[in-house]
C-alpha cells in the first residue's frame, strides 16, 4: 500500500530540516535519500518515501515497508511495517505487520472492524491479513504486532482482538486482559466494564449471550452467566430513580451508565427476580428472592415480592446497601425516594403523611399535607394551620400560621397571621413584621412584596428597595440592580432609576404595553400598544416600534448589525422594510411613484 505523503512536495521543493540540516532530494529514478546544506549526500537515495528528521529519527518507506532510521541512515526495529502511522495522540506510532492492501472486492478484517464511529479520529486502513501493534518513536516495541484489530485509547483502555475474541492494554501499554470475551463496552467512572461471550452484534447492540462485568484488573465482579448485568442508571430526579430496573442495550465498546451507587443489578433472564452484588462482587441481594428491584435512591433499596398462597399478595419493601438490612413497609402508605437519609410516606386512600428515618421509626406526627425538605425544611399542614419540619422531624415553625411559602429561602420563610404576611426564621423568630398582602421568596437578599395593591422590593431588615408603588415589575436579571422595568397604574412600563429615583425612560404616558428584561444585551425588544421595537439600556432607540411581529425586530437588529449601522435613519427602515416585505416598492406602470420612494 502506498502513502504519498508530501512526496510530490519533496521532489519540487526540498525540504530544509532544522537542526540536522538534512535536505530530502530524490534522484534520478525518484528515490529519496538526504544531504547536508552542502549538497554531500548523507543517507543514500533509497526510499520510496522519506520525512524529516525529528529528535534524530525518521520514517521512511522503503521496497513497500515502513520503519525509523537514526541519522546515519540505520534503521531502528527494521523496515518492516505494512502500515506505520502516527497513534492518537499518543507520541507512539500503531504498525501493521504482513498483510497486503485489499482491493475493493475483498472482505478485508482490520482494527476498523471495531466500530469505527468509537475510534473519532482514528484513521481507517484497509489492509488484509496483516497484524496490528504499537512501537514508540524509537521503534521500541510497546504492543506487538500480533492483533487482528487494535482500538484507539478509550477510557484509558486499548482493545486487541484475535481469533475473534476481544482483549485490553492499559495506556501505560501494559496487557491486562488477554483477547478472552466476543464482546466488550467501555468502563465507567466506577471503573467497571461489561463483558459478553456468545451473543450476536446487530449493528447496533449486541443480541444474546452470557454476560457479566469487570473490572480494571480485568476481574469478573459476576460469574460470566446472566443474561443482564448493569449498574443503577442515575437521575437527576430521586423520582424517576425510583422506577424498576430495566435491561440495556449493551453496544461494543460503549460503556454501562455512569453511576453513583456502589452496587450493581444482575439476573439470569432478562429483569426477572434480580439480585444485586457490590462493586466488589459481593452479593447484597441474591438472585430470585424478590419479583422486582427498583432504582435505589440514598442508598435504599426498594423491591416487591409476591408472597403468600393464591391469590398473591404483592408486598413492598427496602433493602439498607449499608446495613444490608431489609424492612417490609406499611401496605397502607406508598413511601416516596429517600433523599438525605428521610423518606416522606403517603396513605394510599386519603391525604395522611409521615416521615421516616433508614431505619422506617416514625420521626414526625402525621400530617393532612406535608410538602417536600428543601434548604433542611419541610412545610406542613393539618387543620387549616401551617408549619414546618426540620430533618429531625421537629416542628421549629409551629402549626399556628394562615399560609406559608412553599419552602425557606436565604434562611427566610413568608408566613400569613391575620390577613397579612411577615418572614420569620426557622425558630420562628419574627423577622419581617405581619404588615404585607403578599410576598414572593428571597431571592439575593431580595423579595417582592405588595401593600394595598402597589408592589415593591426590600431587603432582609425590611428596608425598602424599590419603592412600594407599582403595579408590576420586572425582577432584573441580576440583584442588585440600578434599573428595574416597573409598571406605573396607566398599565405602562417604564425604566426606573435606582440612583435618582425617578423614570429614566420613555416619557409620561409614552410607556410600553410590553417589554422584556435586557439580559446583558445593550438594547431588549418593547412593544407600543401596537407594534414591537426595540430600545438600549440609556433610552435611545435601537430599532423604531414599527414592527407588528416581534421575530421582524431580531431581523432588523441583524440587518443593523451586517452594515455596521448604529440606529435606523429613515432610509434605512425604508429599504429594509422592502428587504423584509418584498414588494412594498412595487409599483403598476400607469401609477405615479412618489418622491420619497425614487431613492430605494
Amino acid at each position: 500500500m502506498k502513502k504519498n505523503f508530501l512526496v510530490s512536495l519533496f521532489m519540487l521543493f526540498p525540504l530544509l530540516v532544522l537542526g540536522q540540516s538534512l535536505e530530502i532530494k530524490p534522484d534520478k529514478k525518484g528515490k529519496l535519500g538526504y544531504f547536508d546544506s552542502d549538497g554531500n549526500k548523507v543517507i543514500s537515495c533509497q526510499y520510496e518515501e522519506a520525512e524529516p528528521f525529528v529528535n534524530g529519527v525518521a520514517r521512511v518507506r522503503k521496497n513497500g515497508k515502513y520503519g525509523l532510521i537514526n541519522e546515519k541512515g540505520k534503521a531502528m526495529g527494521g523496515l518492516k511495517y505494512t502500515v506505520m502511522d502516527e497513534y492518537a495522540d499518543t507520541g507512539y506510532y500503531i504498525v501493521c505487520d504482513g498483510g497486503s492492501e485489499a482491493k475493493p472486492k475483498d472482505k478485508i478484517s482490520t482494527r476498523a472492524a471495531i466500530p469505527a464511529k468509537i475510534f473519532k479520529g482514528s484513521t481507517y486502513y484497509p489492509i488484509k491479513g496483516g497484524k496490528w501493534g504499537v512501537v514508540d518513536a524509537q521503534g521500541n516495541v510497546l504492543i506487538k504486532a500480533e492483533y487482528d484489530q487494535l482500538s484507539n485509547p478509550i477510557k484509558g483502555a486499548i482493545y486487541v482482538t484475535k481469533g475473534g475474541k476481544v482483549g485490553f492494554y492499559n495506556e501505560d501499554m501494559e496487557l491486562v486482559l488477554k483477547p478472552t470475551y466476543n464482546f466488550m463496552g467501555a468502563f465507567n467512572n466506577q471503573g467497571l466494564c461489561w463483558v459478553k461471550n456468545g451473543g450476536k452484534f446487530t449493528g447496533k447492540y449486541v443480541k444474546g449471550g452470557k454476560m457479566s462485568v469487570i473490572d480494571r484488573a480485568g476481574k469478573l465482579i459476576v460469574p460470566l452467566k446472566f443474561e443482564s448485568v448493569c449498574t443503577f442508571t442515575p437521575s437527576d430526579n430521586p423520582a424517576f430513580s425510583s422506577m424498576p430496573v430495566k435491561p440495556l442495550e449493551m453496544v461494543p465498546f460503549l460503556s454501562m451508565p455512569d453511576s453513583d451507587e456502589p452496587c450493581l443489578w444482575f439476573a439470569s433472564k432478562g429483569i426477572a427476580k434480580p439480585g444485586v452484588v457490590d462493586i466488589r462482587g459481593n452479593v447484597l441481594l441474591p438472585e430470585k428472592k424478590y419479583d422486582v428491584i427498583y432504582m435505589p435512591t440514598d442508598g435504599m433499596l426498594k423491591f416487591s415480592s409476591l408472597v403468600g398462597k393464591k391469590p398473591k399478595v404483592q408486598k413492598w419493601g427496602y433493602f439498607n446497601i449499608e446495613t444490608k438490612r431489609e424492612v417490609f413497609t406499611d401496605p397502607e402508605y406508598v413511601f416516596y425516594p429517600f433523599i438525605n437519609g428521610i423518606s416522606k410516606a403517603a396513605r394510599k386512600d386519603s391525604c395522611l403523611f409521615y416521615f421516616v428515618d433508614k431505619d422506617f421509626h416514625e420521626i414526625s406526627e402525621r400530617y393532612v399535607q406535608a410538602g417536600d425538605f428543601v434548604e433542611d425544611y419541610c412545610i406542613v399542614g393539618r387543620g387549616g394551620k401551617f408549619g414546618a419540619l426540620d430533618r429531625s422531624g421537629k416542628e421549629v415553625i409551629p402549626l399556628v400560621y394562615e399560609n406559608l411559602n412553599n419552602a425557606f429561602s436565604e434562611g427566610l420563610l413568608g408566613v400569613k397571621k391575620n390577613g397579612k404576611w411577615g418572614f420569620v426564621s426557622p425558630d420562628n423568630q419574627v423577622k419581617i413584621p405581619f404588615m404585607y398582602d403578599k410576598v414572593t421568596s428571597y431571592k439575593k437578599g431580595c423579595v417582592s412584596v405588595c401593600l394595598s395593591g402597589k408592589w415593591g422590593q426590600i431587603d432582609t431588615q425590611n428596608n425598602v428597595i424599590l419603592p412600594i408603588e407599582w403595579d408590576d415589575f420586572l425582577i432584573p436579571d441580576t440583584l442588585p440592580a440600578r434599573y428595574y422595568w416597573v409598571k406605573k397604574s396607566d398599565k405602562l412600563y417604564y425604566y426606573y432609576d435606582m440612583a435618582t429615583h425617578k423614570i429614566s425612560f420613555p416619557s409620561e404616558g409614552k410607556g410600553f404595553t410590553v417589554v422584556e428584561l435586557f439580559a446583558g444585551k445593550e438594547y431588549t425588544r418593547v412593544k407600543t400598544s401596537l407594534y414591537y421595537g426595540a430600545v438600549r439600556q440609556d433610552g435611545t432607540e435601537y430599532v423604531p416600534c414599527k414592527f407588528e411581529k416581534k421575530s421582524d425586530v431580531e431581523k432588523a437588529i441583524f440587518y443593523l448589525q451586517k452594515n455596521k449601522l448604529p440606529y435606523f435613519k429613515e432610509v434605512d427602515l425604508k429599504r429594509f422594510h422592502i428587504i423584509l416585505r418584498g414588494t412594498s416598492n412595487q409599483h403598476k406602470l400607469s401609477e405615479r411613484i412618489s418622491n420619497e420612494d425614487w431613492d430605494y
